[in-house]
């Protein structure tokens, strides 16, 4: 698919200047793999959250059973 994005002047400099540092990527690999980097930390901060919020749930279950009043299970039935 072919799609047009404009940029700052900055940007497009700082684009250029890589891809001449980096002979074997071209503007369009470029942004490809900024695009890239940008879905992985944006699903790693999903995961975060997801886990922050699971581990919360988690805790609210486990403390409903540890004011059970019930002890470590006893050797025997270990």
């Amino acid at each position: 698919m072919r799609l047009t994005v404009r940029l700052s002047a900055k940007e497009a400099t700082f684009l250029n200047r890589y891809v001449a540092v980096h002979p074997e990527s071209s503007r369009s690999g470029v942004v490809r793999k900024a695009l890239a980097r940008f879905r992985e930390e944006e699903l790693k901060r999903a995961y975060a959250q997801l886990w922050a919020e699971w581990d919360e749930e988690e805790d609210a279950v486990w403390d409903v059973t540890l004011a059970d009043g019930l002890e470590d299970e006893p050797d025997s039935v270990r």
